[in-house]
């Protein structure tokens, strides 16, 4: 469980985060997630992949997720409808091992239907490094959670493949944008935050002080939040809460 001393420093940085924002200073009711009311979501891709299934580890004192193996797609999904709230947390990838992608889904609304911000560590196959965020829009009547049937649907690919930049006309996942960002680093901490207002999704990621990259998503659809992971063992998820903001102020860090 998380400590008051935590919580208050998470009160504190937040409100540092806004400062120079106009309008009222927001509230944030601070909130550390439970993980034990979290589901994965587990996706077998139809062509080309022969890696297993993803398996998410809860730490036994319940502040951390771990994605422990090199698998096809996965969300780790909370229950949690994010609406005029953010959360924020951090991700370390362990050792030396891979490059690929990590990231988490807004907007959540089926196995078909969410938004992706995933960021990969090296150039690979056509796939840039860097980050990217897109839209899944497919067909979908199976499972809300857990192992889903085979290639449905296509998340963060084509044709069942993971080369993202191979989209074909008609392909359910649209990039919105990329960002020009460095990949990222093994054992490294970053940390993110994503505020959904409304109908706009808010993302920051940092490097220690530095800001690495701030967008704003406009007209994305309110819906739950989870951790996502392709090709990538050895991430961990740690220290998230969430914070329901209000009143006045942009809410991002970054932001104009």
């Amino acid at each position: 469980m998380s400590s008051p001393i935590v919580g208050l420093f998470a009160s504190v940085l937040l409100a540092s985060l806004v400062a120079g924002c106009g309008g009222a200073e927001p509230r944030f009711e601070v909130g550390p997630v439970d993980y034990a009311t979290w589901h994965p979501v587990l996706y077998d891709l139809a062509v080309g992949s022969e890696q297993p299934t993803a398996d998410w580890q809860v730490a036994e004192d319940g502040a951390s997720v771990t994605q422990v193996v090199n698998a096809d797609p996965s969300i780790f999904l909370s229950d949690t409808v994010l609406k005029d709230q953010a959360i924020e947390g951090t991700w370390l990838v362990h050792g030396d091992s891979d490059d690929d992608f990590i990231g988490f889904v807004f907007g959540y609304q089926d196995p078909g239907h969410t938004y992706v911000f995933d960021w990969k560590s090296a150039a690979q196959s056509g796939v840039p490094e860097g980050v990217a965020v897109k839209h899944l829009a497919a067909p979908y009547d199976g499972p809300p959670t857990g192992q889903l049937p085979k290639g449905m649907p296509p998340i963060g690919a084509a044709n069942g493949t993971w080369d993202e930049l191979a989209v074909p006309d008609g392909d359910p996942v649209t990039v919105i944008q990329r960002g020009e960002v460095e990949g990222w680093r093994h054992d490294h901490e970053y940390r993110f935050r994503l505020a959904q207002r409304g109908s706009d999704a808010v993302i920051d990621v940092w490097e220690g002080e530095r800001l690495l990259y701030s967008t704003r998503i406009e007209d994305a659809e309110v819906g739950r939040f989870g951790f996502y992971n392709h090709s990538q063992g050895g991430v961990t998820y740690k220290g998230f809460a969430i914070h329901k903001v209000e009143g006045g102020g942009c809410g991002c860090m970054g932001c104009g």
